[in-house]
């Protein structure tokens, strides 16, 4: 199973053609084909930035199962947003709150990257200044923020910075694009 984005669209109300998009694929060994599994989640807010590149999927994460995904997008506005899959409806729906950046609404570009762990219920966000780490409350429907770090001048945590978290969710992996190593 594998996720597409098509990150770099401007969302215009007179050309959907041109919206921000994400699809997800399931391979077919029989038919040796690609199928779309679910329909395209697609961002059309129009109401900010209407000249913008909204950047809806400029990090996606899939759990190893291809049943959740996680998609951040460029603008602040839009936060980082998890989804399951549903196979009764063949489509994938949004779980739990949308995640907000952690560093307000009025900066041009806010989320880095995004990842699940295996299971998909704990997502690691990169968001310029911090890297943050929140688990699934299957009770509550709430992603709940745990473990946080902060950037400063001595911390590997920067602008652009990449992550990834172990199956388990026990190992967290932070690269910075911007610093050498």
């Amino acid at each position: 199973i594998i996720a597409v984005a098509n990150e770099f669209q401007q969302a215009h109300p007179d050309d959907p053609s041109r919206d921000g998009r994400v699809q997800v694929y399931s391979y077919d060994t029989f038919k040796n084909v690609w199928n779309p599994r679910g329909k395209a989640i697609k961002f059309t807010n129009y109401k900010k930035f209407t000249n913008y590149k909204d950047g809806i999927g400029s990090s996606i994460s899939l759990s190893s199962d291809g049943s959740f995904l996680a998609i951040a997008a460029i603008r602040c506005d839009i936060g980082v947003t998890i989804y399951r899959y549903n196979e009764n409806g063949n489509v994938f729906q949004q779980i739990g709150q949308q995640i907000p950046t952690s560093i307000g609404i009025n900066t041009d570009e806010c989320f880095d990257d995004v990842a699940l762990s295996s299971s998909g219920n704990v997502v690691v966000i990169s968001d310029r200044d911090k890297i943050r780490v929140f688990e699934y409350d299957l009770q509550a429907e709430y992603w709940s923020e745990g473990l946080t770090m902060l950037n400063d001048a001595d911390a590997i945590v920067s602008s652009r910075t990449r992550v990834s978290v172990s199956a388990d969710a026990v190992t967290l992996v932070v690269a910075p694009k911007d610093k050498p190593a």
